[in-house]
Protein backbone atom coordinates (compact mmCIF):
# COMPACT_ATOMS: atom_id res chain seq x y z
CA UNK A 1 0.00 0.00 0.00
CA UNK A 2 1.24 3.47 -0.64
CA UNK A 3 2.00 5.99 1.50
CA UNK A 4 -0.22 8.88 1.59
CA UNK A 5 0.33 12.34 2.61
CA UNK A 6 -1.49 11.68 6.12
CA UNK A 7 0.97 8.63 6.79
CA UNK A 8 4.04 9.91 5.57
CA UNK A 9 3.54 12.80 8.07
CA UNK A 10 2.83 10.92 10.84
CA UNK A 11 5.84 8.36 9.93
CA UNK A 12 8.14 11.01 9.63
CA UNK A 13 6.98 12.78 13.28
CA UNK A 14 7.17 9.75 15.02
CA UNK A 15 10.48 8.50 13.64
CA UNK A 16 11.68 12.96 14.01
CA UNK A 17 14.58 13.81 16.23
CA UNK A 18 13.01 17.36 16.61
CA UNK A 19 10.97 16.82 19.95
CA UNK A 20 14.05 15.41 21.47
CA UNK A 21 16.25 18.31 20.30
CA UNK A 22 13.68 20.89 21.49
CA UNK A 23 13.85 18.97 24.92
CA UNK A 24 17.61 18.96 25.10
CA UNK A 25 18.26 22.98 23.88
CA UNK A 26 15.88 23.88 26.88
CA UNK A 27 17.06 24.49 30.06
CA UNK A 28 14.14 24.96 32.02
CA UNK A 29 12.39 21.16 33.60
CA UNK A 30 9.18 22.20 31.93
CA UNK A 31 9.95 22.72 27.67
CA UNK A 32 6.28 23.69 26.90
CA UNK A 33 6.17 26.81 28.87
CA UNK A 34 8.09 30.32 27.04
CA UNK A 35 11.15 31.19 29.14
CA UNK A 36 9.49 34.46 29.88
CA UNK A 37 6.76 32.83 31.95
CA UNK A 38 9.43 30.47 33.68
CA UNK A 39 11.44 33.53 34.64
CA UNK A 40 8.37 35.70 35.99
CA UNK A 41 7.10 32.41 38.37
CA UNK A 42 10.54 32.35 39.60
CA UNK A 43 10.56 35.76 40.75
CA UNK A 44 6.96 35.99 42.00
CA UNK A 45 8.33 32.77 43.85
CA UNK A 46 11.26 34.44 45.39
CA UNK A 47 9.67 37.57 45.95
CA UNK A 48 6.92 35.93 48.21
CA UNK A 49 9.76 33.31 49.93
CA UNK A 50 11.95 36.92 50.43
CA UNK A 51 8.98 38.94 52.32
CA UNK A 52 8.55 39.65 55.90
CA UNK A 53 5.97 37.48 57.16
CA UNK A 54 3.67 39.22 59.25
CA UNK A 55 4.59 38.66 62.97
CA UNK A 56 2.58 36.93 65.18
CA UNK A 57 1.44 38.52 68.81
CA UNK A 58 3.16 37.23 71.53
CA UNK A 59 2.05 37.45 75.60
CA UNK A 60 3.49 36.24 78.61
CA UNK A 61 2.08 35.79 82.24
CA UNK A 62 2.88 34.33 85.37
CA UNK A 63 1.12 31.09 86.53
CA UNK A 64 0.64 30.54 90.23
CA UNK A 65 4.26 28.86 91.22
CA UNK A 66 5.61 31.74 90.13
CA UNK A 67 7.07 30.34 86.15
CA UNK A 68 7.13 32.92 83.83
CA UNK A 69 4.95 31.58 80.00
CA UNK A 70 5.23 32.92 76.67
CA UNK A 71 2.83 32.06 74.00
CA UNK A 72 1.68 33.36 70.99
CA UNK A 73 -2.43 32.85 72.40
CA UNK A 74 -3.44 34.56 75.43
CA UNK A 75 -4.08 31.74 77.69
CA UNK A 76 -4.71 33.37 80.93
CA UNK A 77 -6.46 36.36 82.06
CA UNK A 78 -3.28 37.95 83.50
CA UNK A 79 -1.01 37.85 79.63
CA UNK A 80 -0.29 40.80 78.38
CA UNK A 81 1.39 41.57 74.57
CA UNK A 82 5.08 41.45 74.85
CA UNK A 83 6.50 44.53 72.34
CA UNK A 84 9.41 42.78 69.94
CA UNK A 85 11.78 45.62 68.49
CA UNK A 86 12.25 45.53 64.76
CA UNK A 87 15.41 44.18 63.35
CA UNK A 88 16.56 47.41 61.10
CA UNK A 89 18.91 49.07 62.97
CA UNK A 90 20.03 52.99 61.80
CA UNK A 91 24.22 53.39 61.65
CA UNK A 92 24.11 55.16 64.22
CA UNK A 93 21.84 52.98 66.81
CA UNK A 94 23.63 52.97 70.09
CA UNK A 95 23.08 49.39 70.28
CA UNK A 96 24.79 48.54 67.43
CA UNK A 97 27.66 51.03 68.80
CA UNK A 98 27.44 48.93 72.13
CA UNK A 99 27.29 45.47 70.24
CA UNK A 100 30.74 46.60 68.11
CA UNK A 101 32.13 47.49 71.71
CA UNK A 102 31.49 44.21 72.96
CA UNK A 103 32.75 42.53 69.86
CA UNK A 104 36.00 44.73 70.27
CA UNK A 105 37.00 43.80 73.89
CA UNK A 106 35.76 39.66 73.01
CA UNK A 107 38.02 40.23 70.15
CA UNK A 108 40.84 41.73 72.31
CA UNK A 109 40.34 38.93 74.83
CA UNK A 110 40.76 36.40 72.33
CA UNK A 111 44.18 37.88 71.07
CA UNK A 112 45.61 38.28 75.38
CA UNK A 113 44.73 34.64 75.57
CA UNK A 114 46.45 33.70 72.37
CA UNK A 115 49.37 35.53 73.39
CA UNK A 116 49.43 33.69 77.24
CA UNK A 117 49.25 30.46 75.50
CA UNK A 118 51.98 31.28 72.90
CA UNK A 119 53.63 32.10 76.08
CA UNK A 120 53.37 28.99 77.99
CA UNK A 121 53.95 27.36 74.97
CA UNK A 122 57.38 28.75 75.07
CA UNK A 123 58.19 28.70 78.50
CA UNK A 124 57.02 24.64 78.06
CA UNK A 125 59.63 24.43 75.07
CA UNK A 126 61.98 26.00 76.66
CA UNK A 127 61.89 23.88 80.41
CA UNK A 128 61.94 20.74 77.51
CA UNK A 129 64.60 21.78 76.21
CA UNK A 130 66.97 22.05 79.23
CA UNK A 131 65.18 18.50 80.64
CA UNK A 132 66.91 16.92 77.02
CA UNK A 133 69.96 18.61 78.01
CA UNK A 134 69.92 17.61 81.86
CA UNK A 135 69.30 14.13 81.34
CA UNK A 136 72.39 13.78 77.92
CA UNK A 137 74.41 15.13 80.90
CA UNK A 138 73.19 12.79 83.42
CA UNK A 139 73.34 9.58 81.13
CA UNK A 140 76.24 11.22 80.73
CA UNK A 141 77.56 11.01 83.86
CA UNK A 142 76.34 7.83 84.83
CA UNK A 143 77.83 6.31 81.63
CA UNK A 144 81.46 7.41 83.36
CA UNK A 145 81.35 6.23 86.79
CA UNK A 146 80.47 2.84 85.61
CA UNK A 147 83.05 2.41 83.26
CA UNK A 148 85.56 3.90 85.11
CA UNK A 149 88.22 1.99 87.07
CA UNK A 150 87.86 4.41 90.09
CA UNK A 151 86.47 7.65 91.16
CA UNK A 152 87.54 10.62 92.82
CA UNK A 153 87.12 13.98 94.56
CA UNK A 154 89.24 16.34 93.63
CA UNK A 155 91.45 17.81 96.34
CA UNK A 156 93.31 21.16 97.17
CA UNK A 157 96.64 19.40 95.88
CA UNK A 158 96.20 18.55 92.78
CA UNK A 159 98.43 15.87 92.10
CA UNK A 160 96.58 14.09 94.92
CA UNK A 161 92.74 13.47 94.43
CA UNK A 162 90.84 11.54 97.14
CA UNK A 163 89.84 8.10 96.03
CA UNK A 164 86.65 6.73 96.79
CA UNK A 165 85.98 3.88 98.80
CA UNK A 166 83.33 1.11 97.23
CA UNK A 167 80.46 2.47 99.57
CA UNK A 168 81.12 5.84 98.30
CA UNK A 169 81.21 4.43 94.97
CA UNK A 170 78.09 2.99 95.03
CA UNK A 171 75.96 5.47 96.70
CA UNK A 172 77.53 8.41 94.14
CA UNK A 173 76.35 6.07 91.21
CA UNK A 174 73.12 5.47 93.14
CA UNK A 175 72.51 9.66 93.10
CA UNK A 176 73.52 9.34 88.94
CA UNK A 177 71.10 7.17 88.36
CA UNK A 178 68.54 8.70 90.47
CA UNK A 179 69.59 12.19 88.60
CA UNK A 180 69.06 10.01 84.97
CA UNK A 181 65.34 8.91 86.26
CA UNK A 182 64.43 12.35 87.16
CA UNK A 183 65.58 13.88 84.12
CA UNK A 184 64.99 11.66 81.68
CA UNK A 185 62.34 9.40 83.16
Amino acid sequence: MPMTGKMLWIKNTILSAEPVRRRLACPYPCPCLPRSYLTAATGVLCLLLLSPADAADIYTWQDEQGRVHFADKAESEQAEPVDIPSHTHSPSDPTREHRRERRQRLLDIYAEDRQERAAKRATAAAAEKRKKENCIQARTRLKGMTTARFIYEKTDNPRNPRIYSEAERLKAETAAQEAVNRWCG
